[in-house]
């Protein structure tokens, strides 16, 4: 039996669509940077892809472990969701990974314990809350790492030129 052309591309459009959904879950995370914490690294207006697989493929039998996982490494741009805040997703610069001593002003220093990364906004004179941007965060909230601003829109809503498809480090 012949299937007429239409049928071949509502077929067609269906495993597109299936394939982009099961990319956007699994390898790649689109994010918008909201703020200029992170200039001049990520700017408010950016729009970034974060790479799920950099940590390890989800598992989903146990959703607070990983396969294949690895802890992120020290200067890395992740994105994770906020502990306590579900839904809540930012990005911040790895500063310390678990053993590593942090020297905070007017407190003492801190060992980052197992299971922990520590976290800090690249720009803290144009936070609004620079307390906030800095924390310590547990390895199980990571979503992935920033890789790509692939859109820009300047703060007047023009497109951003120089910063479209740019890399991040």
């Amino acid at each position: 039996m012949k299937k007429s052309r239409r049928r071949d591309y509502i077929e067609s459009l269906i495993l597109v669509i299936m394939i982009a959904l099961v990319i956007r879950q699994f390898v790649t995370y689109p994010c918008q940077i909201v703020d200029n914490e992170m200039a001049p690294t990520l700017q408010a207006g950016d729009y970034v892809w974060s790479y799920n697989l950099a940590f390890g493929m989800p598992n989903f039998l146990k959703p607070e472990k990983r396969w294949a996982a690895r802890n992120p490494e020290r200067n890395e741009l992740v994105v994770f969701e906020l502990p306590g805040e579900p839904g809540v997703i930012l990005a911040r610069r790895v500063l310390a990974i678990e053993g590593d001593k942090v020297e905070k002003k007017n407190s003492e220093p801190l060992v980052v314990p197992p299971g922990y990364f520590f976290a800090k906004i690249d720009n803290p004179a144009l936070s609004s809350n620079a307390a906030q941007g800095e924390g310590l965060v547990p390895t199980k909230q990571l979503r992935g790492k920033i890789w790509l601003v692939w859109f820009s829109v300047k703060p007047k809503g023009s497109i951003n030129w120089k910063r479209l498809f740019k890399t991040v480090n």
